[in-house]
């Protein structure tokens, strides 16, 4: 039940150990229905674009943790929101064909240069973000999205 309570709002806060014990657990189930899929894939010889659907599915549960653990930082909702949009975006391009998943080292094509700048700049945001939901402090004291979680425990 608290599960569900957790993953059904966005209001509140949450501190590293939350963040780092969830961020596991939904890790650790994706993983397990990721092989599940594959399994399947290549057992029934189906096309594994459902694949995809299963790791679209997850990034809802990432987004809710981080959420909430940047709330604890003082960081805007929007600031998470944009760079989930951007990860979205960019599955999507991949699966239309206008970006490639691992660009190749061929810096004539067009399409290569855009797949690695945007998997680039992606991937540093994502490196900024880790750093300052996963190892930073929480801001002590009550703030607008609700009471210190270290206070409360």
């Amino acid at each position: 039940m608290r599960w569900i309570r957790f993953f059904s709002n966005l209001d509140g806060r949450i501190g590293r150990k939350t963040f780092w014990l969830m961020s596991l657990a939904v890790v650790a189930i994706e993983f397990v229905v990721i092989l599940i899929s594959v399994a399947l894939t290549v057992a029934l010889s189906i096309a594994d674009w459902w694949i995809e659907v299963v790791i679209i599915a997850f990034i809802y549960p990432k987004f809710v943790i981080d959420v909430k653990r940047g709330h604890d930082r003082n960081i805007p909702f929007w600031v998470i929101a944009t760079f989930y949009v951007v990860v979205i975006v960019r599955l999507a391009l991949i699966q239309f064909g206008w970006l490639q998943r691992y660009p190749s080292q061929n810096l004539f094509s067009s399409m290569d240069i855009v797949s690695f700048a945007v998997t680039l700049l992606l991937g540093i945001v994502s490196l900024a973000l880790l750093v300052e939901l996963g190892f930073r402090k929480g801001r002590p004291g009550a703030n607008p999205y609700g009471p210190d979680p270290l206070a409360t425990a």
